[in-house]
């Protein structure tokens, strides 16, 4: 089923699911995980913003997933989470207006789960398959390599023959 023709409701679970798994994971690495997409600040309006182009429903689509904290030293960073089947993902997936230039971007995909920070991603303009993008190497959180690894097997499981 090719990605366009899929209905929103499918669309919309593969995104939870994906949320899901890497809120768990920080909250398994001792990070605070605080909801922040307009999903949960604003419940109920997701459908109803799907063909307003107005800058109020532009900037209440660009809210990341999440704010969390790192328990240890109390540093907040947002975090937004993708998922992308074939793990592509590139800067012109964003509004050029994006606001959120601190933010991170965590993919996940049918074999793995990536991450660039918002910079990278203008600079780079895409995030490539590339070793260091993946979230055990990148340098940005404290993960353990072990809980990553069993994420990344969850990931695989649950999207294996999803598009």
């Amino acid at each position: 089923m090719n990605n366009k023709k899929q209905p929103f409701h499918f669309r919309i679970l593969k995104a939870r699911i994906a949320e899901t798994l890497i809120k768990e994971l920080f909250k398994l690495n001792n990070y605070n995980v605080f909801n922040f997409g307009m999903e949960e600040v604003l419940p109920g309006i997701t459908g109803s913003l799907n063909k307003d182009n107005s800058t109020e429903a532009q900037g209440i689509r660009q809210l990341p997933d999440f704010v969390i904290q790192n328990t240890a030293d109390g540093s907040l960073s947002y975090l937004e989470v993708k998922y992308r089947h074939n793990g592509i993902f590139q800067r012109t997936d964003l509004p050029e207006d994006f606001k959120y230039t601190n933010a991170f971007f965590i993919i996940v995909h049918k074999t793995g789960i990536k991450c660039i920070s918002f910079t990278e991603l203008c600079e780079i303009g895409y995030l490539p398959n590339k070793t260091h993008f993946t979230l055990s190497t990148q340098q940005y959180f404290s993960l353990s390599e072990s809980s990553i690894k069993e994420f990344e097997d969850y990931a695989k499981m649950l999207f294996e023959g999803v598009e």
